[in-house]
């Protein structure tokens, strides 16, 4: 699963590790929390092979994020991190 760091001004740091040693690149999905169901499950990021991180700005509000590997075929989304921006 993915480490979150509020990085204050609405922007949350996403990092995840890389276990792979042939990915394409790697989509980070995130949720956002609405009392006490999660929509708007969007892939905010296609982050390009070797990458371990990258900065999303959703605002305030409590969120959900998790990452997956790609290439010709797509690896298990890992588990869901959520954090309250």
């Amino acid at each position: 699963a993915p480490t979150l760091t509020n990085l204050g001004g609405g922007q949350i740091l996403v990092a995840w590790a890389d276990n792979t040693n042939n990915e394409a690149g790697f989509r980070v999905q995130r949720e956002t929390k609405s009392g006490k169901r999660w929509i708007n499950t969007l892939i905010i990021a296609d982050a390009a092979a070797d990458t371990t991180s990258i900065t999303d700005a959703p605002g305030t509000g409590t969120f959900r994020y998790r990452v997956m590997a790609y290439n010709d075929a797509d690896s298990a989304w890992s588990a869901w991190t959520e954090i309250n921006n």
